[in-house]
C-alpha cells in the first residue's frame, strides 16, 4: 500500500476506532453490576482511552509539531504497524463487545430463576465466587444469582482480559512510535524535540519523557542545571569509607542513611593523567541523562550524583539502592558457577531474566542512548531480603521460586559511564581485554579498523545480547566455552570465537532452553545481523532491522516467560 494510501487509511480507521472504544466502554458498564470491579474496570479503561485518543491526535494532526502530520514523517514500514496495530484495536473492541452481546441475547432466552439473594446462601456463594461482601449492593434483588456465578466464572476474567490486551496493544503502539521516530530527521531538531516534551497528548501517551531524553542527547549541558548533580569537595569524603566491591565499584552508606553504589571512571585523561574537559563534559551530559529518565523498563537505578575525585583522577556515578535492600550487588557474570551445568535457575526465571535485559537494551536504543561496552559483568542483582517460610504477603502462594534465585528477577543495567549516544564518536582507545572483547562484534575487537560506522552499532548491539542470551541459557560463562580451558585468551581471531558461540548454540541451547530460544540466540550471534533476520533493502535508519529485533527477540523471549 503506498504511503498516501497508508495515510488516508488510517484517517478513515480513527472515527470507527473511537466509536468501537465507546461502545466498549458502555458494554463495560452494562457488564459490570458489581461496584467494585466496575470502579477498576472504568478507570483503567478511561486511562487507555484517553492515551489511544491522545496518540491518534498527536499523530494525524496538521502542522502541530513538523509540518504537516507526524504521521507521515515516519518510515512507511513503521507506518504500516501503526495502521496494523489501529486495526487490531478496532477488531478487539468489536469482537468484545459483540460477545456480550450474544451473551445477553442468551440470557434472555433461559428462563427465570427465582431470586436467591443473600439469606442463608450469601457466605457460601461469596467464599466459591470470590465476590464482595454480603453488606454490598451486589446483592440486591436486582442482580440475580445466576449473573453473579456467571460473573465470578467467566465474566469477571473476560472482561479483565479485554482490558489486559487493550493496554497491551496501546505498549505496543507507543513502542513502536518511539522505536522509529527519533532516527529521523525531523526529531533531531531540538525545537521539535522541546514541542513534543511540553506538548499534553505526548505527555498523556507517555511520549514526552523520551523527547525530554532524546533532547538531552543533542543539546549541549545546561550549566545551570548541571551543577546540581556534582558533589562538593566536603561530600566527596565520604567516598573514602565506602567498601570496594570489584570492577570499579564500591558501596556504602550516604549521609543521609540511603544506601548507595558507586560505579568509577578514569578514562580519557591527557598527557599529565588529569581527565580531559570534553570527558568531563560528556559525563556530565550523561549524568544528566541518567538523572532525567523515569521509565521502569530501562532497568537504570536511581542516579543521585557525580563525584570528581581530583587526587585519584577519576570521576564516581553515585546511585541509590533499590528500596528495601541493604546488602551489595553481585553480576550476572558473577552469579554464574564456575561448574558447568549446577545450580542453574528454573527455564521460567532464566526466560524472564532474558527477556527484561533485551527489552532494556532495546528500550535504551529506540531513543538514540546507547551501551558501549554492554557485558554481563555490568548486568547486577541485588540479593532479596528472604521471607519467614509461609509468609504470602512477601513469598505469595504460589511463589515456587527458589529463594536464591529471587534476585534474578529484578535485573539492573550499570556501565553507563561507558555509554555513549548513537551520533557519537567512536573511541578509538585499544582494547586488550578478552573479557570486553569477546562480548563485541568481530569488527569491534581491539583497536575498530575503520570508523564505527552507525551499521555497526546495531550490530555491536546484538553481539551482545547473543553472547549473554547464550550464557543465560547455557548458565556457563562465555569464556568457559573455550575447549583449550584458557578462556580465549590466546585467541586472536574474533571469528574463531563467534564460530565456537555460534557451535555451542546450535549443539546444546535446544536441551537447555528450548528451541525457539536457541532460534533467537543463534540470531544475535551472527555477524551480518541484516542477513540473518532477513532484512533487505533497509533504510538508513535501520527500520526493519530493529522492528525484527523487536518481533524475533523481544516478542519471543515475552511469550516464552509469560507460558513459563
Amino acid at each position: 500500500m503506498p504511503v498516501v494510501e497508508l495515510t488516508l487509511a488510517v484517517l478513515a480507521l480513527v472515527p470507527p476506532l473511537l466509536g468501537a472504544g465507546r461502545l466498549a466502554k458502555e458494554t463495560i458498564k452494562d457488564v459490570v453490576h458489581f461496584p467494585h470491579d466496575a470502579a477498576v474496570l472504568e478507570v483503567r479503561f478511561e486511562i487507555c482511552s484517553r492515551k489511544l485518543d491522545a496518540t491518534q491526535r498527536l499523530l494525524l494532526s496538521t502542522d502541530r509539531i513538523v509540518k504537516g502530520r507526524l504521521y507521515d514523517s515516519l518510515a512507511k514500514e513503521s507506518q504500516k504497524s501503526i495502521y496494523l496495530i489501529l486495526t487490531e484495536l478496532y477488531v478487539l473492541f468489536i469482537s468484545f463487545t459483540q460477545a456480550e452481546a450474544n451473551y445477553r441475547l442468551e440470557k434472555e432466552k433461559l428462563p427465570q430463576i427465582p431470586d436467591v439473594s443473600p439469606i442463608d446462601g450469601s457466605s457460601l456463594v461469596k467464599v466459591v465466587l470470590g465476590i464482595e461482601t454480603p453488606s454490598d449492593p451486589i446483592y440486591s434483588s436486582k442482580v440475580r444469582w445466576h449473573r453473579r456465578a456467571w460473573w465470578g466464572i467467566s465474566g469477571k476474567k473476560k472482561v479483565y482480559r479485554f482490558i489486559e490486551e487493550y493496554e497491551d496493544w496501546l505498549e505496543r503502539l507507543r513502542d513502536e512510535i518511539l522505536q522509529f521516530w527519533w532516527p529521523l530527521p525531523p526529531f533531531n531538531d531540538a525545537k521539535v524535540l522541546a514541542k513534543l516534551s511540553q506538548d499534553e497528548d505526548a505527555e498523556v501517551s507517555g511520549l514526552s519523557d523520551k523527547a525530554s531524553l532524546t533532547s538531552l542527547l543533542l543539546a549541549s549541558n545546561d550549566s545551570a542545571v548541571a551543577k546540581d548533580i556534582w558533589l562538593s569537595r566536603d561530600k566527596l569524603r565520604q567516598f573514602r569509607d565506602f567498601k570496594d566491591i570489584g570492577g570499579s565499584r564500591a558501596w556504602g552508606n550516604w549521609t543521609d542513611g540511603r544506601h548507595v553504589l558507586v560505579e568509577y571512571k578514569s578514562d580519557g585523561q591527557d598527557e599529565e593523567g588529569k581527565i580531559e574537559q570534553k570527558t568531563l563534559d560528556r559525563l556530565e551530559q550523561l549524568g544528566l541523562l541518567l538523572k532525567r529518565q523515569s521509565d521502569p523498563r530501562f532497568r537504570v537505578l536511581k542516579f543521585l550524583f557525580l563525584g570528581h575525585q581530583f587526587k585519584e583522577q577519576r570521576i564516581g556515578f553515585v546511585y541509590e539502592f533499590p528500596e528495601g535492600v541493604e546488602a551489595p550487588p553481585n553480576s550476572l557474570i558473577s552469579s554464574i558457577p564456575d561448574v558447568s551445568d549446577t545450580n542453574r535457575p528454573p527455564l521460567g526465571v532464566r526466560m524472564n531474566l532474558a527477556f527484561q535485559i533485551c527489552q532494556s537494551i532495546l528500550l535504551l536504543h529506540t531513543v538514540g542512548w546507547l551501551h558501549k561496552n554492554l557485558r554481563s559483568e555490568n548486568i547486577i542483582f541485588f540479593p532479596r531480603a528472604e521471607a519467614a517460610e509461609g509468609d504470602p504477603d512477601l513469598d505469595g502462594p504460589k511463589d515456587l521460586t527458589p529463594p536464591a534465585m529471587r534476585k534474578f528477577d529484578n535485573p539492573w543495567i550499570i556501565g553507563f559511564e561507558f555509554a555513549r549516544m548513537e551520533n557519537d564518536f567512536s573511541s578509538r582507545r585499544k582494547e586488550d581485554s578478552i573479557s570486553r572483547n569477546i562480548y563485541r562484534h568481530p569488527q569491534r575487537w581491539g583497536l575498530p579498523s575503520e570508523r564505527h560506522a552507525k551499521i555497526h552499532d546495531i550490530y555491536d548491539l546484538l553481539s551482545a545480547l547473543g553472547v549473554m542470551l547464550l550464557e543465560i541459557g547455557l548458565w556457563q560463562k562465555c569464556w568457559q566455552l573455550d575447549e583449550t580451558g584458557n578462556g580465549f585468551q590466546d585467541a586472536t581471531d574474533p571469528r574463531v570465537v563467534q564460530r565456537v558461540f555460534i557451535e555451542h548454540a546450535k549443539a546444546r541451547l535446544g536441551y537447555t532452553a528450548g528451541e525457539r530460544y536457541q532460534k533467537l540466540t543463534w540470531l544475535c550471534l551472527q555477524g551480518d545481523a541484516a542477513k540473518a533476520f532477513g532484512i533487505e533493502n533497509d533504510d538508513k535508519v535501520d527500520t526493519k532491522l530493529k522492528q525484527a529485533l523487536r518481533e524475533q527477540v523481544v516478542e519471543v523471549l515475552d511469550d516464552l516467560r509469560r507460558a513459563l
